[in-house]
């Protein structure tokens, strides 16, 4: 305590000034208009500022919230477009075959010989293996182990995943399967030599393997060739999905899968 005083009164000139420069300051803007206008406009621009920083870090930190509504309004949108098809659209997706259940991507590879990703889901979700995943933009994968909170599914970016997929422009039957190059090309196989195949092509699911719902976006045709030999087009897609961007899927529930899948069986049989 004792060193406090005497420490103010080694400053008692310089205290005196500064409270006689802060008396100073006050009486000279209180009684002139025109300063005590910039002074206003001043301290004001400056909590405007602080104001909107915050704001904008507020906003950076609930991104993830937004992001969460978003997927949530987008899979309500999403089901109300199914329930609202008619049998005019029999030839298009029909939605009111499958059901899409939100989830959240938790872990994902992408430069793997193999890769996969991890999701979180509800447990009332009844999330089984082989159901497919899907993004906003194209497909993703196909569910191969369920805990009770966390499915893994084998990625589209996985050479032992094949998806039945069709040729927009001319209809033709494929497959696409990824050839380990990079995250955002696949290879289209067994288009036929008989039918055309061009750059901007747009691939779909063709929903005969009862895991993705048809015509569901996959990519598009970046690039072709047929060989002279050859009785298919060697042929490349740029995937419709970015596996660098995925934070929410959709894992598809196709409705009477099991019944088509046993039929077919007994006549395999």
């Amino acid at each position: 305590m004792l060193s406090l005083l005497q420490f103010l009164y080694r400053i008692r000139v310089f205290g005196l000034f500064l409270l006689l420069e802060a008396v100073s300051l006050w009486l000279f803007f209180s009684y002139n208009n025109r300063y005590n206008t910039y002074l206003l406009n001043s301290s004001n621009y400056l909590a405007g500022t602080v104001s909107e920083s915050i704001n904008s870090i507020n906003f950076y930190f609930g991104l993830q919230e937004v992001n969460e509504d978003l997927a949530l309004e987008n899979i309500t949108l999403r089901r109300s477009m199914a329930s609202r098809r008619t049998s005019s659209n029999l030839a298009a997706e029909d939605s009111s075959d499958y059901q899409l259940v939100l989830a959240k991507v938790v872990n994902s590879s992408l430069y793997q010989s193999r890769n996969f990703l991890t999701i979180r889901v509800d447990p009332t979700d009844s999330i089984l293996p082989g159901m497919g995943v899907v993004s906003s933009n194209g497909i993703v994968g196909r569910v191969k182990s369920v805990s009770e909170h966390f499915p893994t599914v084998t990625s589209v970016l996985n050479p032992n995943l094949l998806v039945s997929a069709r040729v927009l422009a001319n209809g033709a039957l494929s497959t696409v399967q990824w050839d380990g190059e990079d995250p955002i090309t696949a290879e289209l196989k067994y288009v036929p030599r008989h039918l055309s195949v061009s750059t901007g092509d747009s691939v779909v699911t063709s929903g005969f393997d009862s895991v993705f719902p048809e015509n569901y976006p996959i990519g598009q045709v970046t690039e072709t060739e047929l060989r002279t030999e050859s009785p298919f087009h060697d042929t490349r897609i740029r995937l419709a999905t970015d596996f660098t961007r995925l934070r929410y899927v959709y894992v598809v529930q196709v409705k009477y899968k099991e019944e088509k899948i046993q039929l077919e069986q007994e006549v395999i049989e």
